[in-house]
């Protein structure tokens, strides 16, 4: 993708527009979804942190806080890590997925050294593009997920927490969940709910739900 759609090089005003007009086609989307009320309003708390903050290269943290905020919605959700593809690239990723379609707020702000693959996914749709996105979700390749990867594999979210970069995952989830509507979220609350909450491997191609 160019430079121009990157939203890591934009400007704060600049990011607050990728923002709004990705939250705008995502609400679009979310009318012909179940519970699609619910999943916007935490899928937008989380996108607008992502963006405006430059959160990069938190796949792992952003999809977890995801999760919580949904449960806390009446949503289900599973979170998922595996490999994720574009053409010859592979690369480790964390998402979610809801009723077999995909979310991933994370995958627009890769960290700093990590290619640009597309903008924020909503119920599989690539919202920079408003088109379905054109990554695969769930390949097999003959490497396999790297050690990061494969740590935050092999934790619940409560040992994850403790290793992950800040800021926490229960500080974050709590805060959006605030911004959500949901009342009076507790940081302990979280942590006795959630913390047993452990990723899903999947070596399958998703995206075609």
């Amino acid at each position: 993708m160019s430079r121009a759609n990157d939203p890591r090089r934009l400007t704060p005003s600049q990011r607050n527009a990728y923002a709004l007009t990705a939250l705008h086609r995502a609400k679009d989307l979310a009318r012909s979804l179940p519970q699609g009320d619910a999943i916007v309003r935490a899928y937008g708390e989380l996108l607008k942190y992502v963006v405006k903050e430059r959160y990069c290269g938190a796949c792992h943290s952003a999809s977890a806080i995801l999760h919580m905020v949904l449960a806390e919605l009446g949503v289900n959700s599973t979170l998922y890590i595996g490999e994720v593809g574009i053409g010859r690239v592979a690369f480790d990723h964390s998402w979610l997925e809801v009723d077999g379609k995909i979310f991933d707020v994370a995958v627009c702000m890769p960290d700093g050294a990590g290619e640009l693959v597309g903008g924020p996914v909503f119920a599989s749709t690539d919202l920079a593009s408003g088109e379905r996105t054109r990554l695969v979700y769930g390949v097999a390749t003959s490497h396999g997920l790297g050690p990061e990867a494969g740590t935050v594999l092999g934790v619940d979210l409560s040992a994850y927490a403790a290793i992950q970069p800040q800021p926490n995952i229960w500080v974050l989830g709590v805060a959006l969940a605030a911004r959500a509507g949901i009342e009076d979220p507790r940081f302990q609350e979280f942590q006795v709910r959630y913390g047993n909450v452990r990723r899903t491997l999947t070596p399958n191609d998703t995206t075609n739900s």
